[in-house]
């Protein structure tokens, strides 16, 4: 009924569609690369949290500067930021045009 390639995607198991290519790439690479992002992105959440929570509390305690001026600069870090990082990271589990990857032509 729906014919050729879109009939067998229907109809195949699981671990069938997670071999289908798309862009020179398995479905299992892209939900690998994914993972990978959400990963990195809650780990330096919590990170960020727990070091601006945690050692906010010893930094008060001391008189140096340095230590508030590094707490600062941790604490103003923004999300975008490690979105990049976290899609750099995510993109060395596809496989990217020359154009992407950034390889000499």
């Amino acid at each position: 009924m729906l014919g050729g390639r879109a009939e067998w995607v229907a109809s195949a198991g699981a671990a069938d569609r997670l071999a289908i290519e798309y862009w020179g790439n398995s479905v299992r690479a892209y939900l690998v690369a994914v993972s990978v992002l959400i990963a990195i992105l809650l780990a330096v959440r919590i990170a960020k949290h727990i070091l601006v929570t945690r050692t906010g509390l010893l930094v008060r305690r001391t008189a140096s500067g340095l230590d508030d001026t590094i707490l600062q600069v941790v604490d103003a870090t923004r999300m975008w930021l490690t979105l990049f990082i976290a899609l750099y990271a995510a993109s060395m589990f596809l496989v990217l045009p020359p154009e992407l990857a950034g390889k000499p032509r």
